[in-house]
């Protein structure tokens, strides 16, 4: 997975299409501060055969005109849902939010996947630092949930081609890249499709 720059840039659609083109599965669509006419225009700009790999961190009234069915709740927004909320969603909707420990697992278990992070020190955020690996013990939990083992965790903070190879063994299924792609536009693409050659070489 990738998450967007938080702020808007010249070309930024082209080079969305051409991670799409180069394999990416989910993209995030967050930009806080960003209204619902900046994000319209974005997703008009974004071929639409990707629009169901996209996920809406905001202006999920948007969801519907661009057929998209992922829809991201942060932290926030997440504890200002209704209780039981999530049992009456669109069984075609997939929806995912934001964790910063690994207790919360237990209170989120009706979301499809979370993003859990910082696993590692942050690239996008100076100072932010990575979670204490004694709170990380991915593996035990699932042994103890069992079958019933919900949602999928995603990792976040981090990830770049020399910490990849470390997110399976604590215990994560799947990872997102932010500041590994987007902290320098001009080597987005070459940086994704290398982190896709180790993946595509050590899975």
């Amino acid at each position: 997975m990738v998450i967007s720059n938080p702020t808007c840039f010249n070309g930024e659609a082209n080079l969305i299409n051409q991670l799409f083109d180069h394999g990416l599965e989910i993209f995030h669509l967050r930009k806080p501060g960003i209204d619902k006419v900046g994000y319209k225009l974005l997703l008009t700009e974004i071929a639409i055969q990707y629009h169901d790999r996209i996920a809406l961190h905001g202006h999920h009234d948007l969801a519907e005109e661009f057929g998209i069915k992922r829809l991201h709740y942060t932290e926030n927004s997440r504890k200002k849902l209704p209780e039981g909320w999530l049992k009456n969603k669109n069984t075609d909707q997939i929806m995912s939010t934001s964790i910063h420990n690994q207790a919360e697992l237990n209170s989120v278990q009706e979301f499809d996947y979370v993003l859990l992070g910082p696993v590692f020190d942050s690239f996008s955020k100076v100072g932010y630092k990575a979670i204490a690996k004694n709170d990380l013990d991915l593996r035990k939990w699932k042994l103890s949930a069992g079958s019933q083992a919900n949602p999928k965790i995603i990792a976040l903070g981090g990830i770049g081609i020399n910490t990849i190879g470390r997110v399976k063994p604590i215990g994560f299924d799947g990872a997102a890249m932010l500041g590994w792609i987007w902290n320098d536009p001009s080597t987005a693409l070459v940086n994704f499709k290398q982190i896709r050659c180790w993946i595509k070489e050590n899975t």
